[in-house]
């Protein structure tokens, strides 16, 4: 089932897109599941409690309050996957480059047609089986761990062991870094420094000599590093994250 939460306040927008919501319904044998918020706080306030795939909203630029949605989707558990869908008559260059940098963001610019929201929906269906598959396999005193990429913030060498830091939890590994960097290098993740591989899906900003993760710790960059890192996020932006339909 698709869970869809929508915000549009301009009445063509939230017609068209019903009307292809309810065809892609009929045509696919789809259940959906389909919301509609008086406004983006409502949503904010519910995020923690309801899980979400597809959020709508119309939008002339990409404000605080924008920002603030898409980083709270991220840290909430029940919506790792959630793409959000800016609807917008126009977007200009600086709107479209400023969502490169909030992740699984999606820009759609009238007409709202059938093609567009088909085309949308199997897009992310497909990101999200790819999503399901990819995953480590941990095995420790505790027990066997499987654990999805998606989930992963960051994995932190810490004496003789490996810290990787998910979403919810935190498990020990006793593979090097070295092992997992050479598992992880065709995924989302670089090598920031010896000491860290990072999930480049979940930094925040990067200033100087550190980034910040999305859950709130800084973690050091290599100075040699730094330059591979930004070229490794810009190519992951292009791939994964903000497009345009």
């Amino acid at each position: 089932m698709l869970r869809i939460a929508m915000c549009i306040e301009n009445p063509t927008f939230l017609r068209d897109l019903f009307s292809c919501l309810q065809q892609y319904r009929n045509m696919n044998n789809t259940q959906i599941n389909m919301k509609l918020y008086k406004d983006a706080d409502s949503i904010l306030k519910l995020i923690d409690y309801q899980g979400f795939d597809l959020v709508f909203l119309d939008i002339r630029m990409l404000s605080e309050r924008d920002y603030a949605i898409t980083r709270k989707l991220k840290k909430t558990e029940s919506n790792t996957d959630t793409a959000v869908i800016f609807i917008s008559n126009f977007l200009t260059p600086s709107v479209v480059e400023k969502g490169k940098y909030l992740g699984n963001v999606i820009f759609l610019t009238e007409p709202i047609n059938f093609e567009k929201i088909e085309l949308l929906i199997n897009e992310f269906l497909k990101l999200k089986l790819i999503k399901d598959k990819k995953s480590l396999l941990v095995k420790n005193n505790r027990g066997l761990f499987k654990i999805r990429l998606s989930d992963i913030l960051y994995l932190e060498r810490h004496n003789k062991s490996i810290i990787i830091h998910t979403k919810t939890e935190e498990i020990i590994s006793l593979k090097t870094l070295k092992d997992y960097e050479d598992h992880l290098q065709k995924s989302e993740f670089f090598r920031c420094h010896n000491s860290y591989i990072v999930n480049l899906e979940y930094i925040v900003n990067i200033k100087s000599n550190h980034l910040s993760m999305l859950n709130e710790h800084i973690l050091p960059i290599s100075r040699h590093r730094r330059k591979a890192l930004f070229e490794s996020i810009s190519v992951f932006k292009e791939v994964y994250c903000s497009t345009s339909i």
